[in-house]
């Protein structure tokens, strides 16, 4: 048995999944380019919009587009929406004050939920059929790769806990 001096902690890896890679390496150099510098023009529309729409609208609406003098902003919901057409006037005069709303016509809104993280959905109640998860038992057993095979054998034994 190996002393503890011995033992040294393992340091964490960036990834742990070896299977992820970079964007960088599913889109030609121009494309990523383009995406990193239309990521950019948004934070700075994003951070011109705090700046002048104010707390609270400014947490729950957001700019998507400004082109050709038309600024375009999301909000979380229709309640929000109408605080932004209730202050266009207001909108307008600050806005346009600022260099990076030069030509500034019009603000539109749109109600547009924020993206929220996908997460995991435990669902307790949902069963396969016997047959199905058999069906799914059996598929397992050709498989390959362990991780595949590891997880349809778990899907396949949702259907075995039936009382």
């Amino acid at each position: 048995m190996p002393s503890i001096s011995r033992i040294r902690k393992k340091a964490p890896r960036a990834r742990t999944d070896p299977g992820l890679k970079p964007l960088e390496a599913f889109v030609s150099k121009g494309i990523f380019t383009h995406i990193q510098q239309r990521r950019d023009w948004l934070q700075t529309l994003q951070t011109a919009w705090q700046q002048h729409a104010g707390l609270p609208l400014a947490s729950h609406t957001r700019p998507v587009s400004y082109r050709s003098g038309r600024l375009l902003v999301h909000a979380d919901g229709s309640i929000w929406a109408d605080r932004v057409r209730q202050q266009h006037e207001r909108l307008m005069q600050t806005l346009g004050q600022d260099p990076i709303f030069e030509g500034l016509m019009q603000v539109s809104v749109r109600v547009a939920p924020p993206e929220t993280t996908p997460r995991a959905v435990k669902r307790r109640g949902v069963r396969l059929s016997a047959t199905s998860a058999t069906l799914i038992d059996n598929t397992a057993t050709a498989i390959d790769d362990p991780e595949l095979r590891a997880a349809l054998q778990r899907l396949g034994s949702r259907g075995k806990r039936r009382d």
